[in-house]
């Protein structure tokens, strides 16, 4: 994995990371604005946390990493997951998690977010913003209003199992925003 990563060990695959999240973190320019967090929830009666583990987790990735109640709390270890989910997201997302997805059975919780919010490259027109349904997690469905663009250049990439598309947003002033590099030095 490290080789991968291109990072000679497991302190320099850390000492990048903490760097970039918060880097990451602490962008907010204008219209743009980032934030990533994690976190992890360990059933207290089948799992143990190794001290290191927390501590690597809090501070280098800014993570929170908890011993949780599973079997006899995991409502309100779902509530706890849902309001972490909200605050990280600015409101949001919530819920993160629907009822039922926590349970007697659970033993471990991983959970990432990403906020983003960034102003495109190319202008929407209202006139072409459409309602259509948003489908929610138990497969009921909103209506919300969807915008819509049309592109010279082929913005939209299809492969055998996904769809990729590109949304260029303007760019931050600060250069290190735009293109981190792993193997030089942050």
């Amino acid at each position: 994995m490290l080789l991968f990563l291109n990072t000679g060990s497991l302190e320099d695959l850390n000492s990048i990371s903490s760097l970039l999240i918060e880097s990451l973190n602490t962008r907010s320019k204008g219209d743009n604005s980032l934030s990533c967090v994690g976190g992890v929830w360990i059933d207290q009666y089948s799992l143990t946390i190794k001290p290191s583990f927390k501590e690597v987790a809090n501070t280098i990735y800014l993570a929170k990493a908890e011993v949780v109640y599973f079997q006899h709390k995991f409502e309100e270890v779902r509530a706890q997951v849902n309001t972490w989910a909200k605050e990280a997201t600015n409101g949001l997302i919530d819920p993160i998690l629907p009822p039922g997805s926590v349970n007697v059975a659970t033993r471990f919780l991983l959970a990432n977010t990403l906020y983003f919010k960034g102003v495109s490259e190319t202008k929407f027109k209202k006139t072409l913003t459409k309602d259509s349904a948003f489908y929610l997690l138990d497969e009921s469905y909103v209506k919300v209003p969807f915008m819509t663009i049309t592109v010279d250049d082929p913005s939209c990439h299809c492969f055998k199992d996904f769809k990729g598309l590109r949304l260029p947003y303007k760019q931050c002033e600060d250069s290190q925003f735009r293109s981190w590099n792993l193997k030089q030095p942050i």
